[in-house]
């Protein structure tokens, strides 16, 4: 047990370690860029250059303000777009009515970029937060539907069966079957959905 908490311990450490040298390469590959090919221009400053413009910046109010709003954005962008996503992903996944209508109106919408999405929602609900915390909720709201469309409509039959012939209720077998057996894909829904609340 200890020996294998040793290794483990062990592993972390180089993978901390690898992350770190990667950063550091990265690091001094782009300061030899910016001195070779941008010597004489502010296009691509070096590092320390960056480093040193964005300590004052830091250091003001109005950044960590807006820091703490466009994190509280994220947030409820995220909260909205993944409750809504499980809630109808695992309809369309469970029921084939709704999955060949709605599912497939999804599906058509699904292919348009965020970004053109934005001139709408500040036409339908202001330039306020609104508009800014629904089109966060719409792109997180694709991605966790998604996952979870699929993960439950591939589901096996079996585990279903098997589940029914034990008297669960309908609720649990949703929650202990569905979104169980569905988890290795929301997982990676839910880490797409993330990254992508931070980009829009």
């Amino acid at each position: 047990m200890f020996e294998k908490s040793r290794t483990k311990a062990v592993q972390i450490a180089k993978d901390i370690g690898i992350t770190i040298l990667t950063i550091l390469v990265i690091g001094l590959v782009w300061h030899m860029i910016s001195i070779i090919f941008f010597s004489k221009s502010n296009l691509f400053p070096p590092p320390i250059k960056a480093l040193k413009a964005f300590g004052p910046l830091v250091r003001q109010k109005r950044f960590l303000n807006d820091i703490v709003v466009t994190l509280a954005r994220v947030f409820l962008g995220f909260l909205i777009g993944s409750i809504t996503g499980l809630l109808l992903g695992s309809i369309t996944g469970r029921n084939k009515i709704a999955g060949v209508t709605l599912g497939r109106l999804i599906t058509i919408l699904r292919p348009i970029p965020h970004v053109a999405l934005v001139p709408f929602f500040i036409i339908w609900f202001g330039i306020g937060d609104t508009s800014k915390i629904l089109i966060v909720a719409w792109a997180v709201f694709i991605m966790i539907w998604v996952s979870t469309h699929v993960g439950v409509s591939h589901l096996n039959e079996t585990y279903i069966w098997a589940a029914r012939s034990l008297g669960i209720s309908r609720s649990k077998i949703l929650y202990d079957v569905y979104i169980k057996a569905a988890l290795p894909v929301l997982i990676s829904g839910f880490r797409t959905a993330i990254a992508v609340s931070f980009i829009v």
